[in-house]
């Protein structure tokens, strides 16, 4: 931390990894930098984060995000952006570029328990492979998801492949790991991971 002074803003968080292997099993190396312009709670503050020299399992990830809090006396609501992303796999460099709002739509009531809180998602996001064709993930009904549930529970999203379009719809509230995709008048049922 560049300045630890109580009340002093901004300050830069920097993550050195030294070849750290995470309780999630994923090996990591180099910096991940965070410019934070106030506490991350207080509205309109602001987190930039980059990356210098970063490796998950050997994959080389570049880019910027900025995470912005713009939650009111209504509940807890932010947006995350990224550009510049980038995804390297030996020779081949894949791009990825985000934005999204998450917003606290249950549970503003009781901020010391969590266990009745809700969210929706919006957003968009694509990957650029080295080709140049684009696949795009993008929300056409809210995603809701309840904060003590693993998976999403009800929502649609659009994936788009040159030009063909999938939707997934993650259900009518429950919660559990299922959801359907379809493709025009074709529907398959899917397990999502976890």
């Amino acid at each position: 931390l560049d300045d630890a002074t109580q009340g002093v803003w901004p300050k830069v968080l920097t993550l050195d990894f030294d070849t750290c292997t995470g309780t999630d099993g994923r090996v990591r190396t180099g910096k991940v930098i965070m410019n934070i312009s106030n506490f991350i709670l207080k509205p309109n503050s602001v987190v930039t984060i980059t990356l210098e020299n970063y490796y998950v399992n050997g994959i080389k990830l570049e880019g910027t995000k900025v995470i912005t809090n713009q939650s009111s006396a209504g509940g807890f609501k932010y947006s995350t952006t990224v550009t510049g992303g980038k995804i390297t796999l030996d020779t081949l460099t894949f791009g990825y570029s985000c934005q999204k709002t998450i917003t606290q739509t249950e549970g503003q009531n009781t901020p010391f328990n969590t266990d009745d809180d809700f969210y929706s998602g919006t957003g968009t996001a694509t990957l650029t492979y080295p080709g140049g064709q684009t696949v795009t993930y993008t929300v056409k009904d809210p995603l809701i998801k309840e904060l003590k549930c693993a998976w999403i529970g009800k929502g649609k999203a659009d994936v788009t492949f040159d030009q063909l379009t999938a939707t997934i719809d993650y259900g009518a509230g429950i919660c559990d790991d299922s959801a359907t995709i379809s493709i025009a008048d074709k529907v398959k049922g899917v397990i999502l991971p976890r």
